[in-house]
């Protein structure tokens, strides 16, 4: 019988924990009285409209992925990708971080490709590429907005990102962190053989990830697609705070939106609850949104991608994780299940 690995039960539990004070902070600072007077008047045709870029998000991760899959000639329906894409939305919302997200894609495909390393891969570049499409909409704001709103405090926090994204980008695609990670391994004292077989994934890993790198056409073109995806969660907050009544231009949201998403992807609070929220607050306040109107505008976003995932529920009842859709499940389909030399 398969102990329960209390480790990790006690990070989730803390993270639940971060998440509950925060939000609990978060709802004594809210004027109730005000609160229902912002619900009374909201405009609804508004959060309609959002609906739009929310459902065409989800479409966007679809066909950004099944681009980075054909670069490793891995062959996958597209209504799989996007049946894989709507289960791990709607698992993600419980788990502590979107990297949790990208674990479930990786092993979602297992119908369709022997190599794990290659499947991985690709969603590493996707989430590369994601981080450097958030820094790139947040500078495009940054030049759209005039000197006055990027004050000292959001110098240093767009300054912080981009140190952190080179930092990241080029330790990734370089062999030293293989390197690195190996003697991280041996001074955790593993086993010969299970440092061996670290090692040896995290080579295929890498050498995954550098093939990308003869396709670049082909991962400039996700990059757009990225870019595009990033705007679509721009027009989601932009629209639903018309609905609060909240007059604030574009350029803004395109600066708010991408910094409240990385704050999210930090493995800090479960489903982002509380990050999110107290992001928003923090800088919707900068531009003298009550904390009240940008506490709610919080929550209805995260109800509205809710909603739009539910039937990722429904797919992962019929289809479960692999996708696997019982005996009339078709064989792997890979561009890399050639056999090894010498068989």
């Amino acid at each position: 019988m398969m102990k329960p690995d209390y480790k990790n039960i006690c990070k989730y539990l803390g993270r639940m924990v971060l998440s509950g004070a925060i939000f609990l902070y978060l709802v004594n600072k809210i004027d109730w009285s005000a609160a229902r007077s912002t619900l009374a008047s909201l405009k609804y045709e508004y959060i309609l409209i959002a609906l739009i870029p929310t459902m065409v998000e989800l479409v966007l991760k679809s066909v950004k992925w099944r681009m980075l899959l054909k670069v490793k000639n891995i062959r996958v329906p597209f209504w799989e990708i996007f049946k894989i894409y709507y289960i791990s939305s709607f698992i993600g919302t419980f788990l502590p971080s979107s990297l949790g997200i990208d674990l479930l894609r990786s092993y979602s495909l297992s119908r369709y490709i022997r190599n794990t390393h290659d499947s991985v891969s690709t969603v590493v570049v996707d989430r590369l590429l994601g981080i450097i499409s958030l820094i790139f909409v947040v500078l495009m704001g940054v030049l759209a907005i005039e000197t006055g709103f990027v004050n000292n405090t959001w110098q240093f926090i767009i300054t912080i990102i981009i140190c952190l994204f080179v930092l990241f980008g080029g330790v990734i695609l370089s062999r030293y962190l293989i390197v690195f990670l190996e003697w991280i391994l041996y001074k955790l004292h593993f086993s010969p053989p299970k440092i061996e077989k670290y090692v040896t994934l995290l080579h295929r890993i890498y050498d995954s990830i550098i093939d990308f790198k003869n396709n670049k056409w082909a991962v400039f073109k996700v990059f757009l697609v990225s870019i595009v995806f990033q705007f679509s969660r721009v027009a989601i907050s932009y629209f639903i705070a018309l609905s609060f009544d909240i007059h604030i231009g574009i350029k803004y949201w395109i600066i708010i939106v991408p910094l409240v998403t990385l704050a999210t992807m930090l493995p800090l609070a479960v489903g982002g609850i509380g990050i999110r929220e107290g992001a928003f607050v923090f800088f919707l306040s900068k531009l003298g949104v009550s904390i009240s109107t940008a506490f709610l505008l919080s929550i209805v976003t995260f109800l509205l991608v809710i909603i739009i995932s539910l039937p990722g529920f429904v797919f992962y009842l019929l289809y479960g994780l692999s996708m696997r859709g019982g005996k009339n499940a078709s064989p792997p389909v890979s561009g890399d299940n050639r056999p090894a030399p010498g068989k």
